[in-house]
């Protein structure tokens, strides 16, 4: 069986595959592209976000925690960070939501005291959002 059989019987020419392949390789350099145009807009457009890290914490008592944490406020819109305290078994014993003021400015120190159920023994920010 020869080649221009197979392509007779078939009709699979050689003109039609190199068709085919143009059109494949097209709609895959298009996917391509548009996939790096998305990753481009969603990492260089996203918009800024509030942030915070704890700077230190005190454990006053068996039911008190004192937190200092240090907010990053780029967007200078009023926000909302979590702060929980947890134990040495890693439950939680202790959550606050501290607001935090856009009149803060764009970093900000802020000290608070968290009521706790158990011997907290680390802080940690649970996470920040916008109002």
């Amino acid at each position: 069986m020869t080649t221009d059989y197979l392509a007779n019987r078939y009709g699979k020419t050689q003109a039609k595959a190199r068709k085919q392949r143009v059109l494949w390789v097209s709609v895959g350099s298009l996917l391509v592209i548009a996939f790096f145009t998305w990753s481009i807009a969603v990492n260089f457009a996203a918009p800024a976000a509030i942030t915070a890290v704890v700077e230190n914490f005190d454990v006053t008592g068996q039911s008190q925690t004192k937190v200092t944490i240090q907010v990053t406020n780029p967007t200078g819109n009023d926000g909302i960070c979590a702060v929980k305290i947890l134990n040495k078994g890693f439950t939680v014993v202790g959550y606050k939501e501290l607001a935090i003021s856009a009149k803060l400015g764009k970093a900000a120190s802020l000290e608070t005291s968290i009521n706790t159920t158990d011997l907290g023994v680390s802080a940690s920010i649970s996470s920040c959002w916008l109002k």
